[in-house]
């Protein structure tokens, strides 16, 4: 299957649709998602060469991790995404997207170059504007963060794994948006508001604290500010 991958602006991409041409006529329907999964390893095994350093991969029988965290933290993103892709169909229930043909796949770049050169790719003309994390639909759907720490990761986790469950649907960019945001703010671990220390910040989750999905000053922040015609742009999304 070496003819499915080249070498192009600093990383390997696949063609997956020879992928899927030469997975249908070659591969029995009861070994498809293992076939498709051979296929996703091998692909994020050449990203892996291409970064050097310290990346490792791991994996679940749900998810491949590429990263160059230390053992222990990788091991916990892993099983935190496993975690949290369930959790997010628990949420979504029958609107979660089923299709997919393998596991999914995180990819978490240590160096910001290195994550918008990957991003790059993906977009018509070249350029990224800033980002937390990206789930990238073209191809076989993944996801691609920039590293912070484990929470802005796990955080970054949530978001984009629940993007990656609706985008079979052509929903308008706020409502997936906020239904990400929704979702994030229920079950990701809350990031350390500015000013917070971190001895507040540990005893909040201790005793599972989170900040209301909509407080009363950012309600009425809203109501300010949305009118008939500023709000044309919400729902053209060009508010984003």
């Amino acid at each position: 299957m070496g003819e499915a991958f080249r070498y192009e602006n600093g990383f390997h991409r696949a063609d997956w649709n020879f992928v899927d041409q030469w997975i249908e006529p070659n591969v029995s329907p009861l070994d498809v998602e293992n076939a498709w999964n051979e296929a996703a390893l091998l692909w994020v095994k050449k990203i892996r060469e291409d970064l050097g350093g310290e990346y490792i991969i791991l994996q679940s029988r749900q998810t491949v991790l590429l990263c160059e965290q230390a053992w222990e933290h990788a091991r916990w993103l892993l099983e935190y995404s496993d975690r949290a892709g369930i959790t997010i169909r628990e949420y979504l229930a029958d609107t979660a997207w089923s299709g997919a043909p393998g596991k999914h796949v995180v990819l978490i770049f240590t160096d910001q170059d290195d994550y918008y050169q990957y991003l790059s790719y993906h977009s018509a003309d070249g350029e990224q504007a800033t980002s937390g994390g990206v789930c990238i639909h073209s191809g076989y759907s993944h996801i691609a963060i920039p590293w912070h720490d484990e929470t802005e990761a796990a955080n970054a986790i949530i978001h984009e794994l629940t993007h990656d469950c609706l985008s079979y649907l052509p929903l308008p960019q706020w409502l997936n948006e906020g239904i990400a945001m929704t979702i994030q703010k229920a079950i990701a671990p809350p990031p350390r508001a500015m000013g917070q220390s971190e001895q507040d910040a540990l005893f909040a989750a201790s005793i599972d604290w989170r900040a209301p999905i909509m407080r009363d000053e950012l309600a009425e922040k809203h109501f300010a500010f949305w009118n008939e015609n500023t709000i044309q742009s919400f729902w053209a999304a060009t508010s984003f």
